[in-house]
């Protein structure tokens, strides 16, 4: 088995990102990939033997990345509803960058694999972004629940239903109102502070 340069995979990723962003899943080869990242298109099928297992690993170091973000936003100890509002902003950037990408991804995909692989494939993303994701974010709703009923009691339905909404409400604003990043923020911001009781001000100002 070929021996594997360090650091070199990782590199991959973040390259493949960039030129995914730049050109889309479709018109990005491996070769532009292999050629960015500094090695040869055999070297880069020993680490990734297909372009979908390359957007598959590049967005396990996403998930991987954005939930150690929460993860110390969350152990500083501040207002939580603080941390909140920043993870859910951060969340908002990201998908106003990455918009339609996954769909495309998937559009692409499915023409290379079986209606039953493709199947396994989306109930693969769908458990990762939501152990990553849906599931971190659901903890710092209940820590901003005590004394607030209404919260509490969206809360406790089952699977995460409010932070799986709140979340799928984010993709909505990025897809509807493509590079309105600041309304798109106060619009985030103003439901949360709503959601959980806050003051409006001055964002109502």
């Amino acid at each position: 088995m070929p021996k594997k340069i360090p650091g070199l995979e990782e590199n991959i990723l973040k390259v493949a990102g960039r030129l995914f962003l730049t050109h889309g899943f479709a018109e990005t080869s491996m070769g532009q990939v292999a050629l960015a990242a500094g090695t040869s298109v055999g070297n880069l099928y020993n680490y990734f033997p297909a372009k979908k297992d390359l957007f598959l690993a590049g967005r396990r170091l996403w998930l991987k990345s954005f939930a150690s973000e929460v993860a110390e936003l969350a152990s500083q100890g501040g207002d939580p509803f603080q941390a909140l509002e920043k993870t859910f902003l951060r969340l908002l950037e990201c998908m106003g960058q990455w918009g339609g990408f996954w769909e495309e991804f998937l559009a692409v995909t499915s023409r290379d694999v079986t209606k039953e692989e493709l199947a396994m494939l989306k109930l693969e993303m769908r458990k990762e972004f939501r152990t990553t994701i849906v599931e971190k974010v659901n903890a710092l709703l209940q820590r901003l629940s005590s004394g607030n009923p209404h919260l509490e009691a969206l809360l406790r339905l089952p699977e995460h239903r409010l932070a799986a909404t709140l979340v799928s409400m984010l993709k909505t604003l990025s897809i509807f109102y493509p590079g309105e990043g600041e309304l798109n923020g106060d619009f985030v911001r103003l439901t949360l502070r709503t959601l959980c009781g806050k003051p409006l001000n001055p964002l109502t100002e």
